[in-house]
């Protein structure tokens, strides 16, 4: 298991942390042989939410709860198969119930994370994405750049936060692309729920 993968964990575990209220949460692992179960999507918020990981990524089922859940690369959670063409990342994904009619978040309203400074913001699929440094985390081998974006769905709102290490391409525009599939994929599966 690499330093890194170590290190990720417990910027997640900080995430969960203060997502879950303070539950325990088991963080993804790899368990060394492989052939875990490729889990793409998961229901959140009572079903509300229909979470999809984009193509390479998977779901940890250890880490979900009602409104949480983490994503990462599919072979970091025990997935057999090439996954190397995907950056190295991980992907936090939160609901909070907001009132009907509640607008998608605006990059000012992302950017409000304490401690945390906007390096840059870009826009796609109708929504916002922004690039922050700093904040309540700080690991050696996880960068403390990392990108949020949040979006409606069915009165939920949907945080997702991406994570990676130092030098990543996840840390350029290529992890509000990753963000952006996420988006797009939950949207679908909430649209039209597995019957």
């Amino acid at each position: 298991m690499s330093i890194w993968t170590c290190k990720v964990r417990a910027v997640a575990a900080c995430a969960m942390i203060a997502l879950a209220g303070c539950d325990e949460i088991p963080l993804p692992q790899s368990n060394g042989a492989g052939g875990a179960k490729a889990v793409t999507r998961a229901s959140l918020a009572q079903g509300e939410v229909q979470l999809a990981a984009p193509e390479g990524y998977c779901i940890d089922p250890r880490s979900m709860r009602d409104r949480f859940a983490l994503l990462g690369r599919c072979d970091t959670l025990g997935v057999q198969g090439f996954f190397n063409d995907k950056d190295l990342a991980i992907i936090t994904a939160s609901t909070t119930s907001v009132a009907e009619g509640t607008a998608d978040p605006d990059a000012a309203a992302l950017a409000a994370v304490p401690g945390a400074e906007l390096v840059n913001t870009l826009e796609g699929d109708g929504l916002a994405f922004v690039r922050l440094r700093g904040g309540p985390a700080r690991l050696d081998a996880v960068s403390d750049t990392f990108w949020r974006t949040a979006f409606v769905v069915n009165d939920q709102l949907v945080n997702l936060s991406l994570y990676a290490p130092p030098g990543s391409p996840a840390l350029e525009r290529e992890g509000a692309r990753l963000l952006e599939r996420a988006v797009a994929a939950t949207r679908r599966a909430t649209a039209q729920p597995e019957g």
